[in-house]
Order: structure tokens, then C-alpha cells, then sequence
């Protein structure tokens, strides 16, 4: 199964057509996870257009989305054996992994997707695979620019994961790193990581 992952696309109305390039990278999977700060309905209609959406509330998602269907302080969902947590701010981050998921999720996961700080990131952490896209359209809180989306690929125990720079625009670079990928396995004993490029943390 494809999965995408996005986030924190704040004010989709400011992308001055840019919108199309991040569906075009989305184009061809089968459910959008999305990490928060989405602030309009419309962005989970687009986004639905492509495939189901799964969603978190953001800090700026006060209002109609709160009872929006598609949204949750936090999701759990289990694809093909991995259970997947969606939340939009995982922080502070200086606490260990497995503290942070028991206070919010209250329950194993084997992945944590996670927003708010537009910076990516693709980690194992103590057994756990934390990924954070980022922002499509606000990477490093830039002006509105292309950023990042994810892309999971789960073919039951294996995991191909990639955070996919999505270009610059005229005059305007993205600032976002280039080419983070991880592959990865689920066994009985933990998740092992079978390789890694361009792998470090992006700050928080």
C-alpha cells in the first residue's frame, strides 16, 4: 500500500498554482495522512480527490474542521500489520519517543507522524520511526515556496520510506534536503533499518 504524508499546509490559496505539483506527486497513492495545520476544509477536499484522508488537527485548526470527520487531535490506523500514530506536534522532542506516544496515544505504534515545525525529518528513534514531512508550501517557514511531501510504501514487513523534494519555483529555492530515504523491516524483535541516504536529523 502507498501512503502519502503531508502537512502544515497553511493557506493552500497562497500557492499561486503549485497546488498541482504537490497532487501530481501524490497522484498515485492509495490513502493521504495529513499532520495539522491544514486550515480549510477545501485542502482535505483536493487532497480526497487523489485518495481517502486521514488527518490531525493542527494549533491553527480551531473552528469547522474540529468537526470535521476526516480530523482528530490524534489518529491510530494499522496498514498491513504497522501501526501508524498521526499527530501534529509530537514536542518536546527531548523526551524520550515511547514517553511521548504513551502521553498522547496511549498505545504501541511502530510509526509517529508528526507537523508543526515545517522542518523534515526521517529518523529511527528508539525503535520507532518517526517521520515528519515538513511543509509542501511553507518549508523552514520560508514565504510560500514548494517544499516536501512523503511517500510510504508498506508491502507487508517492508517499508520504503522517502521525504520528496518537490522542486523550486522561479525565484524561489527550496530549501528542504534532498533525497531522504529509509528502508526498512518489521520483525518479531523490533524494526530493523536496512539502509538509509542523506539520513540526519533536520531540527525541530
Amino acid at each position: 500500500m502507498k501512503i502519502g504524508i503531508i502537512s502544515d499546509t497553511h493557506l493552500p490559496n497562497k500557492l499561486f498554482g503549485a497546488w498541482d505539483v504537490i497532487l501530481e506527486h501524490l497522484k498515485d497513492v492509495d490513502l493521504i495522512l495529513h499532520a495539522g495545520d491544514i486550515q480549510s476544509a477545501s485542502v482535505l477536499d483536493s487532497l480526497e480527490n487523489v485518495a481517502p484522508v486521514v488527518a490531525a488537527l493542527g494549533n491553527n485548526d480551531l473552528g469547522p474542521l474540529e468537526q470535521d470527520p476526516r480530523v482528530k487531535p490524534t489518529q491510530v490506523i494499522e496498514i498491513e500489520g504497522w501501526i501508524i500514530g498521526i499527530i501534529h506536534d509530537l514536542e518536546p522532542e527531548d523526551r524520550p519517543i515511547e514517553q511521548l506516544i504513551s502521553n498522547h496515544f496511549g498505545t504501541h505504534l511502530d510509526i509517529v507522524i508528526s507537523g508543526h515545525t515545517h522542518w523534515e525529518k526521517l529518523e529511527l528513534r528508539n525503535g520507532i520511526i518517526h517521520i515528519n514531512p515538513g511543509s509542501p508550501n511553507l518549508p523552514h517557514n520560508y514565504s510560500h515556496r514548494l517544499g516536501i511531501v512523503g511517500i510510504i510504501d508498506i508491502k507487508g514487513q517492508h517499508l520504503n520510506a522517502e521525504l520528496v523534494h518537490l522542486g523550486d519555483l522561479p525565484d524561489l529555492v527550496n530549501p528542504s534536503l534532498k533525497g531522504l530515504v529509509m528502508n526498512a523491516t518489521k520483525t518479531d524483535e523490533g524494526i530493523r533499518v536496512n539502509g538509509l541516504a542523506n539520513f540526519k536529523p533536520t531540527g525541530i
